[in-house]
């Protein structure tokens, strides 16, 4: 779903509608603090500086993904949950 999101997100950059801040800015609301942390850090954003934002948009969605996916993430035993009750 998260990442359903952010092709959305990359549809309204690309018809000018929202900026690449905005974009990533909306993105990292998806996710708790703890992981909008870890993902900050990994891409060095500062929601602060807009610039920081500019040409990370692939790295950040692998990076949550990574983070998403682990073995022992809250986030991958909350979508088994949901697969398995499909």
């Amino acid at each position: 779903m998260i990442f359903e999101y952010a092709e959305r997100l990359s549809l309204l950059v690309q018809k000018s509608v929202i900026s690449t801040y905005t974009r990533v800015f909306m993105f990292l609301q998806a996710f708790s603090d703890w992981i909008v942390d870890k993902l900050c850090k990994r891409c060095n954003i500062d929601i602060d500086e807009p610039a920081t934002t500019t040409n990370i948009w692939n790295t950040l969605k692998t990076k949550a993904l990574k983070i998403c996916t682990r073995e022992d993430s809250q986030m991958k035993k909350n979508m088994e949950e949901q697969n398995e009750r499909r």
